[in-house]
């Protein structure tokens, strides 16, 4: 089993995370839910993978959500 790693949200983010949840279930009821689920994968997908992504700030790794058009940074 690969090692797992620690993954740090910054409190700033997850208010970012928050309102792009309020936002898009003022679209839609339940897609700032789909967000948030897509949010939850990526980070464990992250967790176990680190090194599938670039650093791109510093010791930042970056993990596009193509589907959301946004870009978290971990």
């Amino acid at each position: 089993m690969p090692k797992q790693f620690y993954i740090d949200i910054e409190p700033e983010a997850l208010a970012d995370i928050q309102k792009a949840i309020d936002y898009y279930d003022s679209k839609r009821i339940g897609l700032g839910e789909a967000f948030y689920n897509t949010i939850d994968e990526h980070i464990e997908f992250l967790r176990i993978n680190h090194n599938a992504f670039a650093v791109k700030y510093d010791d930042i790794r970056c993990l596009p959500l193509k589907k959301y058009h946004s870009l978290p940074r971990f």
